[in-house]
């Protein structure tokens, strides 16, 4: 008890206060508002979880026992199988990308990569052999690993450093926020219409809405724009504390 007390950090200075957190919460919604690339490509990751998650998590070990008659323990083997094989196409995709840095257009194949990862899902719809899941599981989780890397690095290297820590909130929150969500209509949704179907139009809808929102007027821009002198280099996640005043702000591109 003692060792933990000592390693507990020295209280925060500084005048800021709780009450602070929502003009700075404020202040993280009206900086993404203002950049053509950032509501899109923030909505579009928030989507394809509302989109795959719950689907995925609840239905497709439902279609296990119900559609290809495994027993519970099968099933879990098959999930097993299934998350294995995404995973370890995401180690080998987070290494290429690690060696050869970002696609010179990286927000299209931002939303290139997060609409075919959906469209792909759609194969947990149809398979008929657990093989089929593994192959399906591959193929998605490889292609999200891509995505979530270039997202994340494009928050590091284009939002201004004072910002960063608020805009990346923001950005979690939106995202990770519709997983509940996405969870709780998957049940009532795949008991209503069954496991199979939900599966098939949860991925084409939510690929259609990447492949659209890849398409809003000015959205790939900044992939033309050279990242800002004050941008964080990737992987840097440290943040300037403190209230931001946005008439300092860099001004938005393309404003």
């Amino acid at each position: 008890m003692l060792a933990l007390v000592a390693a507990q950090p020295a209280a925060a200075t500084g005048n800021r206060s709780t009450r602070d957190l929502p003009r700075e919460v404020a202040e993280g919604f009206r900086w993404i508002r203002r950049q053509r690339w950032a509501w899109p490509l923030m909505t579009g990751m928030a989507l394809g979880v509302l989109a795959y998650n719950g689907p995925f998590e609840v239905l497709v070990p439902t279609l296990l026992v119900t559609d290809l008659n495994l027993t519970q323990g099968q099933a879990a083997m098959a999930m097993g199988r299934i998350l294995a094989a995404g995973g370890a196409g995401a180690v080998v995709v987070s290494l290429v990308v690690g060696q050869r840095d970002l696609p010179r257009r990286f927000l299209s194949a931002l939303y290139v990569g997060e609409g075919t990862a959906l469209l792909a899902a759609v194969g947990y719809g149809l398979m008929t052999r657990v093989w089929h899941g593994v192959v399906v599981g591959l193929v998605v989780h490889s292609l999200f690993a891509l995505t979530e890397i270039i997202q994340q690095t494009t928050i590091q290297r284009h939002v201004p450093r004072p910002l960063l820590g608020r805009v990346s909130s923001v950005d979690w929150m939106t995202g990770i926020g519709l997983a509940p969500v996405s969870l709780a209509l998957a049940g009532p949704l795949g008991a209503a219409f069954g496991p199979r179907a939900v599966l098939v139009t949860s991925g084409l809808l939510g690929a259609a809405s990447l492949f659209a929102l890849g398409m809003v007027p000015r959205a790939l821009d900044l992939q033309d724009e050279p990242p800002p002198p004050e941008a964080v280099p990737a992987g840097d996640l440290r943040h300037a504390p403190g209230p931001v005043d946005l008439a300092e702000a860099p001004p938005a591109l393309g404003d």
